[in-house]
């Protein structure tokens, strides 16, 4: 730990004496700490989606196996479900998802899911159509 704090003052001094012969010269000094961040590059995950935040309330079964099925998508098809579906795409959407959790779930469990996700597509669509109604009548959306 004295190591570092020596290396450190050491630094510090190195610096101060650039600062001073800079301002000497008449230059202006601009101090800037610049770090190598490691690049992460991750892909979009399961709570991305709206679909993922509400289908883990329908259990710890019907959550981890809609995980299981968004994971084995590919990256394009990820990134597509990140966003809520457009006007005339929540039929597309529902027929998407119940066909990658029907081999997967119960009956009973694939019920709960389909509901849950109709019950926010429902909520989606209201939301649209009050937005659009807004924009119509000159208000602000």
């Amino acid at each position: 730990m004295m190591n570092n704090i020596v290396t450190d003052m050491k630094a510090a001094v190195n610096l101060f004496k650039d600062m001073r012969k800079a301002r000497r010269e008449g230059t202006g000094v601009v101090i800037k700490q610049c770090r190598e961040l490691p690049f992460v590059k991750s892909g979009p995950g399961f709570y991305d989606t709206p679909e993922g935040c509400n289908l883990n309330h329908c259990g710890r079964r019907i959550d981890k196996a809609a995980q299981k099925a968004f994971a084995a998508l590919p990256y394009e098809e990820k990134r597509r479900m990140c966003f809520t579906p457009k006007a005339g795409e929540y039929v597309e959407r529902v027929d998407f998802w119940r066909h990658m959790l029907e081999p997967v779930l119960t009956a009973k469990e694939l019920r709960a899911a389909m509901m849950r996700l109709l019950h926010l597509y429902i909520h989606c669509k209201r939301l649209e159509m009050e937005t659009s109604d807004r924009e119509m009548i000159g208000g602000r959306a």
